[in-house]
Formats: C-alpha cells, sequence, structure tokens
C-alpha cells in the first residue's frame, strides 16, 4: 500500500493560496472553499510519487481550511517550508536575491583594487568610511612612498669674496708690510638651503603618518670648492627631518609640516694659528608646510594623480646649520607639484613634477622630475606577522636649474649645474604599521654635488592609515 507524501499536504494550501492571491477566490455568495476533484486529487498524488523521496519533517501536516469560513486561509511562511529561504528584503516577484560575491561595477567608486585580499580591512582606498588617503598596509598590494635625493637642496660653493692678490706696496720698501687676510673673508662659501623638496620620503597619495629622515651627505661640492680655493674641504652634512601628515575630505587631502635639524662639519684647509673657518655646527632649519589633493584616481588598479604646494617660509637662521663663516641666499621658496601613481599587480611606479621658485632673483628656480620603479618581492596581508612586505626600489632625480645656470661663474654665487642623481633603495613594512627604509644615492652628472648620500627613512600610519591598505611607500629622492 502507497502512503501519501507529506509534501501533498502542504502543496493544498499552497496552491489555494496562489489562486487567491490571483483573484481566484470563492465565488460569489458561495461560503465555503471548493475542494479539488478527485481528478486533481488523482494528478497531485502521481507528481508527489515521481518526485524524488525527501526525509519526512517534524512538523505536523498544515490542517485544511474551514469549510465554511468567509475567508481563505494565509499563506504559510516561507520558514514552514524545509529547505526554503525567505526572499531579500526589497526584492519583488521573479527578482533573484543580490549576489555577495559579484564583481564590481564599472560605477562603484567603491571597488576594491585587485590584490587587496581578504586581509584588507575597511576604511582603505576606496572603502567606506576611510577614502582614498586612508591607506596604510603595503602588503595588500600598494606601492611605497619614493626616498628622494636632497642632492639640490645643499649646495655649498665659493663666490667672489675672495680678495684680489695685493700688489707690490708703493712706496717700496714699505715702511710697514700689510696684515694677512682674515680667513673668515679670503673664500665666501654660499649654501643654497633649500628647506624642502616634495620627493624626499613622500608619496603622491595623502595619508595619516609619522615620519622621520636621517641623510648623510658625503664630501659636499669638492669639486667646485676646489676650483674656487675655499678655505674648508671635506664638508659633511647630516640632515634629520621630522614630520607629520593627517588627511582630510575623507582622505582626498592631506597637510603636514617638516623641521629640519641640520649640521654641518668642514676641515679648514688655512694653515697659521689665527682662528680658522670650518669645525661642527648645529642648528634647526626652515620649516616647511605642504599639502596635496588626488586629482583622479582609479580604483580598479590603486593608479592615481595628485597636485599640491609647498611653502618654506625662511623660519632658520641665516647660516646654513649655523655655520657663521657661511653667507646665504635665505629666502621664501614656493613648490607646487604635480604627482602620479601607476600600479599594476606587484609592479608599481610613481614619481613627482616639480618647480621651486624662490622669492629673491639672488636664488636659483629649480625644477625637479622625480621617477621611481619598484616591485614587491614579498607581501603577507595578515598583520600579525611581523614582517608583511619587502620592495626593492630604484629612482632617477633630474634636478634641472632654470637661472643662474652656470656653476663656473665666480660673479654668480647661486650658480647651479643640472644634477642627475640615482637612488638605491629597499623597504621593510612591518605589521602594516610602520615601513622602514634604506637608501643609497649616486650623483652620475658633473659637478658633483656629492660624492655619495646615505639615508634612512622611517614612517608610522595611525588612524584609517594604520588599518587599511597602503597605496605608496616614501620616495627617496635623489
Amino acid at each position: 500500500m502507497r502512503t501519501t507524501s507529506p509534501w501533498l499536504a502542504i502543496a493544498f494550501p499552497l496552491l489555494l493560496a496562489g489562486r487567491v492571491a490571483a483573484g481566484a477566490g470563492p465565488a460569489p455568495g458561495e461560503g465555503a472553499v471548493p475542494q479539488p476533484s478527485g481528478r486533481d486529487k488523482d494528478r497531485a498524488v502521481q507528481r508527489a510519487q515521481a518526485a524524488p523521496a525527501r526525509p519526512s519533517a517534524p512538523s505536523a501536516a498544515a490542517p485544511s481550511p474551514p469549510a465554511n469560513s468567509a475567508a481563505p486561509a494565509p499563506p504559510l511562511p516561507m520558514s514552514a517550508i524545509p529547505g526554503a529561504s525567505p526572499p531579500a528584503a526589497g526584492l519583488g516577484a521573479g527578482t533573484a536575491p543580490a549576489n555577495p560575491y559579484a564583481a564590481p561595477t564599472p560605477g562603484n567608486a567603491y571597488a576594491a583594487a585587485p590584490g587587496a585580499g581578504s586581509g584588507s580591512a575597511p576604511g582603505g582606498m576606496g572603502m567606506p568610511g576611510g577614502g582614498f588617503g586612508t591607506l596604510a598596509g603595503t602588503s595588500v598590494g600598494a606601492t611605497p612612498q619614493m626616498l628622494g635625493d636632497q642632492g639640490a637642496n645643499v649646495t655649498i660653493r665659493q663666490t667672489t669674496g675672495t680678495p684680489a692678490a695685493p700688489g707690490l706696496p708703493q712706496p717700496f720698501p714699505p715702511a710697514k708690510f700689510p696684515k694677512p687676510p682674515n680667513p673668515s673673508l679670503a673664500s665666501s662659501l654660499v649654501p643654497s638651503v633649500r628647506g624642502f623638496k616634495i620627493a624626499e620620503n613622500q608619496s603622491p597619495l595623502p595619508q595619516d603618518r609619522f615620519f622621520f629622515s636621517y641623510n648623510y651627505f658625503s664630501n659636499l661640492n669638492a669639486a667646485l670648492n676646489r676650483r674656487f680655493d675655499a678655505p674648508v674641504d671635506h664638508l659633511r652634512v647630516y640632515r634629520e627631518i621630522f614630520g607629520v601628515e593627517k588627511t582630510f575630505d575623507q582622505g582626498r587631502g592631506s597637510v603636514g609640516m617638516i623641521l629640519p635639524i641640520q649640521t654641518l662639519s668642514a676641515n679648514s684647509t688655512v694653515r697659521g694659528s689665527f682662528a680658522k673657518p670650518g669645525g661642527t655646527s648645529t642648528a634647526l632649519g626652515d620649516l616647511s608646510l605642504f599639502t596635496k589633493y588626488v586629482l583622479k584616481y582609479d580604483p580598479a588598479t590603486g593608479s592615481l594623480i595628485s597636485a599640491g604646494l609647498v611653502v618654506t617660509p625662511p623660519t632658520g637662521p641665516n647660516h646654513f646649520a649655523g655655520a657663521t663663516y657661511l653667507q646665504t641666499v635665505h629666502a621664501t621658496s614656493v613648490q607646487p607639484f604635480l604627482g602620479y601613481i601607476l600600479r599594476r599587480e606587484r609592479f608599481y611606479l610613481h614619481g613627482f613634477a616639480a618647480m621651486d621658485t624662490p622669492s629673491s632673483v639672488r636664488d636659483v628656480t629649480m625644477v625637479y622630475n622625480d621617477l621611481g620603479i619598484g616591485y614587491f618581492v614579498y607581501r603577507n596581508a595578515d598583520p600579525t606577522r611581523f614582517l608583511t612586505a619587502i620592495a626593492p626600489t630604484f629612482e632617477v632625480h633630474v634636478n634641472t636649474p632654470l637661472t643662474h645656470r652656470d656653476p663656473f661663474n665666480s660673479k654668480d654665487p647661486t650658480g647651479t649645474p643640472d644634477v642627475v642623481n640615482l637612488t638605491y633603495g629597499l623597504n621593510l613594512e612591518f605589521h602594516k604599521r610602520s615601513v622602514l627604509t634604506v637608501g643609497f644615492v649616486t650623483p652620475v652628472t658633473g659637478p658633483l654635488p656629492f660624492d655619495y648620500e646615505f639615508l634612512l627613512l622611517f614612517n608610522v600610519f595611525f588612524g584609517g592609515s594604520r588599518n587599511a591598505p597602503r597605496s605608496t611607500l616614501p620616495i627617496l629622492g635623489g
């Protein structure tokens, strides 16, 4: 003997409810709901028997509607049917539920960039609550800051301060021989103090961070100092920079400032028992203020274009690093710039184009073109890991003077050569929250501004930048 499936008892009320919803209720004047005919029952039984067998539900079958009910029984909720799911809110009849794993549509401004991985945290670039600039983790497919070079920031050379060699005194022989010239006046070394170059430990992307830079320059401007017979040689510059950057407008822009501490050491070439130039001196440099804003952003790759401005007023001493034997050209400088980032999987390219214009015509106007490339040889999206990214980088820095272009003109104290520096660096990211960068800079054009430069950078990210995927590592400079 065959037994009817419990699904049959459920199918009848649902079928009846569907007819009521479609307007096929009981005819006027009829108080009872019409029962299905015997032929309909036989067809329903055959369909139920032909269906695959399913385990019986523990719930009892739904009762049939009362014979003399004025209104039809309401339909059963979908939750009462085993294996059925309620429709998503807001979906009408025939509308499929949304796929949570569907790829972002082209019009979605918050689409995740490729390579973001499961370790991406809310608040990152292009994600609600974070915006463009709250990027902190290089291990999820981003790019480091540029390292920079600072090659054109400190230029020390001799000018026309050397007095002419005295001729034979008249009358001859003189009654009294003249005194030797004062060594502090025998030469006039003029440093063109550039407070800040945008390619130094910076990214075209706005960020929330504290940062520190250390730069050491060896044998600064040795060729020019020898040519002009300067009273000092083996100039060495040590520079420590402390800075902070904070985003605004959901990370699309940022403002920041930096303050350098500069130390100059030099050996005197003057012989004698009188006062000599040289020695070691230290002083604060000029405070620089900068801002940048994202103009165009591609959420599919993380590539972008930004623009900004750096202003460096003469807040520091008039003598570079406090060295009183140096004369200086000390003026306000304004530096507008464009920045760009191009990302392709583990490879990235970034750079800046800037013009540094001083307020004094005695100083040189510079154009900076800085380009860097890098590749992530290791990335880990787990913030609990100590080392989460390794990215070697190579940069080219072209520093071009637009004015005072003759470095060998003894009558131009700020004559500046064209300088091309090459920077080699390595970025190490820790816990997706901080980046340590080491770099080495070599100039390849003459006269050489220095023999070599060593630099060390450290960035600590906070706020949204600490938890979200970072878009850029430092530009080293050069």
